[in-house]
């Protein structure tokens, strides 16, 4: 699976609308939420308007300002970091070990 968010926002109804694509071999997928509530995927072909497509997810703009912080904050919190904090992450040992390195050669 290779999924990537979209974000399509509406200024004059304030409306956020989160799209979750998944490009496989097959082709691209769109996920969204079924009328009984589970996740499920549709194909869908390149060139169609993204207005035809299912979207995961849609919300007002001032919502989506507090849920999507608080949601990501939740998600590190139980084990899913996200990209900045593993990049972040690789900074800091790198940093540690080049700290390392350098004491040693002072201390020698």
């Amino acid at each position: 699976m290779s999924i990537e968010v979209h974000v399509e926002s509406n200024g004059w109804n304030r409306e956020v609308r989160i799209y979750a694509i998944d490009s496989s071999p097959r082709g691209l997928y769109s996920i969204f939420q079924d009328s009984n509530g589970f996740l499920t995927m549709q194909k869908f072909e390149e060139m169609q308007s993204i207005n035809e497509v299912p979207c995961l997810l849609t919300m007002r703009g001032d919502i989506a300002k507090e849920i999507l912080p608080a949601l990501t904050e939740a998600l590190s919190k139980k084990g899913f970091p996200t990209v900045n904090e593993n990049t972040l992450r690789g900074k800091i040992e790198a940093m540690s070990a080049h700290l390392e390195d350098m004491r040693k050669l002072v201390f020698k």
